[in-house]
């Protein structure tokens, strides 16, 4: 599938816990990324790479026009804000939880001829590993 072409309605910042900050490039381009490879990765790439410097605490996704459509995850404690309302998933205390983040692309065809493909949601939430050791995921999908 080709890459999308149209700008992303949402952004991530990531804020990590010695107070570093990565915002994601509206080009989404990895910091290391190199013109002569035959793939880059995106710029969530730059994410993984500092977490070995420093956890990350927090993660947003900001879209450009509307504050109001903030959605914000605190991995320190498990809790979503969207829009301004906190909220949590059910989730043991204490644990050690990892960012997940995606898009789900899709793509339309006309006539049988593919059109270029969209951002149809985001994905933010973070997965632990419970009491008895198996992973658990925590996950909510925004609509584009």
């Amino acid at each position: 599938m080709s890459t999308v072409k149209q700008p992303l309605k949402y952004l991530w910042t990531a804020i990590f816990e010695d107070g570093h900050i990565i915002a994601q490039p509206e080009d989404d381009r990895y910091t290391k990324h190199d013109d002569t490879a035959d793939h880059n990765p995106s710029a969530f790439r730059d994410i993984l790479d500092y977490q070995d410097k420093s956890p990350l605490e927090h993660f947003l996704l900001v879209p450009p026009e509307d504050d109001t459509q903030l959605v914000s995850l605190d991995l320190t404690t498990g809790e979503f804000s969207l829009g301004g309302f906190p909220f949590k998933l059910n989730c043991e205390t204490s644990v050690d939880r990892k960012l997940i983040y995606f898009r789900n692309i899709a793509q339309d065809y006309i006539d049988g001829v593919a059109q270029d493909p969209y951002v149809e949601s985001y994905n933010v939430g973070f997965e632990y590993k419970n009491k008895d050791g198996r992973t658990v995921k925590r996950i909510i999908t925004v609509d584009a």
